[in-house]
């Protein structure tokens, strides 16, 4: 996530730091609302994928189906920096 962060800060050109949250506080804050048992292991266990690294790679699956290619974080944060405004 530290790479992700980075992508951030170039893109907003401003310093970006990633924080770990320790799980038990995310899962609280998360998934306190309850969008049910079934949403709730779902969105567990794709939180643990990504924090296990399970999500870090790339397909053309994007590109196959809207026939452009994938934007990159940084390249989604700078063209939308609007939705980051401090």
């Amino acid at each position: 996530m530290n790479g992700v962060a980075e992508e951030y800060a170039r893109a907003l050109n401003r310093p970006v730091s990633y924080v770990e949250v320790p799980w038990e506080t995310w899962a609280e804050q998360v998934l306190a609302p309850g969008f049910g048992p079934y949403a709730d292991e779902h969105l567990q266990t794709v939180a643990w994928l990504h924090r296990a690294g399970r999500y870090d790679r790339m397909t053309a699956t994007v590109e196959e189906i809207t026939g452009r290619p994938a934007e990159s974080v940084e390249q989604f944060v700078a063209r939308r920096s609007d939705l980051f405004a401090e």
